[in-house]
């Protein structure tokens, strides 16, 4: 007699309550808005902060309307403003140029070629040092404050190489497409 409360799926709903046709409806309505965007770039007497906004709107980010230019000429424009968000560490664009070039001490050519390896290794060297109290106690060193404060530090200190390293190759491949020598 009693019912299920297992999620189902009847007639296009699916156990949390959307609609299939809500997503697409969704990207429907960002197509448009993206081909409208896009029309709007070629028209001159558009104000540039519309421009702006319209790029915010559509990709989260305010970037000037020379660059969003140059973002959108390439041949995978959506992998190039992910490339351009995760590398505005390393790289600045130059509205005078037209291109992106290389900030501060990732301008020399020793450090664009061994930055990768470097956050590597600091990546290594800080999650070892912080399971260090792991290997030697055991998990009961975990049990006592100061071992995971210090465990704990050194690791937040590692996954941020890490996410610093997959941000650095990003800003080289960034750099291949739209740089000063590409």
């Amino acid at each position: 007699m009693g019912g299920s409360l297992a999620p189902v799926r009847v007639a296009g709903f699916t156990w949390n309550g959307w609609q299939p046709s809500a997503v697409y409806a969704k990207r429907r309505d960002e197509y448009e808005f993206s081909k409208q965007f896009i029309s709007d770039l070629d028209n001159e007497s558009i104000h540039r902060l519309t421009l702006e906004k319209g790029f915010l709107a559509l990709t989260g980010k305010i970037y000037p309307v020379e660059e969003i230019k140059l973002l959108l000429s390439s041949k995978d424009p959506s992998s190039s403003i992910n490339e351009r968000s995760d590398a505005a560490g390393f790289v600045e664009f130059r509205s005078d140029e037209n291109h992106y070039r290389w900030k501060g001490r990732f301008k020399s050519n020793f450090a664009q070629k061994h930055g990768v390896k470097w956050y590597y290794f600091w990546y290594f060297v800080t999650a070892f040092l912080g399971l260090i109290p792991v290997y030697i106690k055991g998990i009961s060193a975990l049990g006592e404050l100061p071992m995971v404060a210090f465990s704990g530090s050194l690791l937040l200190i590692a996954i941020m190489c890490l996410v610093a390293a997959e941000n650095f190759k990003a800003a080289k491949k960034l750099m291949g497409k739209f740089g000063a020598d590409a």
